[in-house]
């Protein structure tokens, strides 16, 4: 079966995105050595995003907008790897036990990384915001966040999704 990855661009808080341009190189890499349908999943203000990733893509993505948690549920049980943001949909993706490759830029590890063996984490080597910090000051070092995200390169993503069993 051919593998589909599902790679939301999106986030709520713009530091923890990762760069638009480098989210479609990196589903071009994955659509270039896997042959993989990919599937961009969006939130009610997210539309916009996902579009700007589908116009840089060689082959069109399916975009499912503002999907219900239990419609998002159910896509997500049937990729064989979802790649994401620290989001909801990531969290929703692990519980639903679908290989899951998690990029980090500003969150806490400790707290919010995929716990399971089938699942990763890619995160600027390093990053300083890896530390137990409080809400409030994760919030306010935004821009260092922004850096952290900006330092993961599709090439970092794409070697771990060539180690990740799916």
């Amino acid at each position: 079966a051919t593998p589909i990855t599902g790679p939301p661009p999106v986030a709520a808080t713009p530091s923890r995105r990762l760069h638009a341009a480098n989210f479609a190189f990196l589903v071009e890499l994955i659509q270039g050595a896997y042959d993989a349908h990919i599937i961009i999943t969006t939130g009610p203000r997210e539309g916009e995003l996902a579009t700007q990733v589908a116009a840089q893509m060689s082959h069109s993505p399916i975009i499912v907008n503002q999907a219900t948690p239990m419609q998002l549920a159910a896509l997500l049980q049937r990729c064989n790897l979802y790649i994401s943001n620290d989001t909801g949909p990531m969290h929703l993706s692990t519980a639903v036990k679908t290989p899951t490759i998690a990029l980090f830029g500003a969150s806490n590890l400790i707290q919010w990384a995929p716990p399971w063996d089938r699942h990763a984490v890619v995160a600027r080597k390093g990053c300083e915001f890896m530390k137990t910090l409080s809400s409030k000051e994760w919030d306010t070092h935004t821009d260092r966040a922004r850096e952290n995200f900006e330092a993961i390169t599709p090439d970092a993503v794409m070697a771990t999704v060539e180690k990740i069993t799916w």
